[in-house]
């Protein structure tokens, strides 16, 4: 029989499968979408963004800032031995 703590880490690991399933996506959904001329001319004011750009940035903010640290830090609760 597994210990509650084994049990959740087994299930820390399929959430951590799913979160890269879904970074993944957005990571495919921001390519997908047109590079802001902000992006691709740094002078420009980013405040003029246009639609796509806004989405653009705004995935790669949540992946950078929220996404990948999340999976990083529930991947070392999941396996706390093959923290790197």
């Amino acid at each position: 029989m597994k210990l509650p703590e084994e049990l959740a880490r087994e299930h820390l690991r399929q959430i951590v499968r799913t979160l890269e399933s879904v970074r993944l996506q957005l990571l495919g959904l921001q390519v997908s979408l047109p590079e802001p001329p902000a992006e691709r001319i740094k002078l420009l004011d980013v405040e003029h963004m246009d639609a796509p750009g806004v989405l653009r940035t705004g995935i790669s903010c949540s992946l950078t800032d929220w996404i990948d640290p999340a999976i990083s830090n529930l991947r070392d609760l999941a396996d706390p031995s093959e923290k790197t």
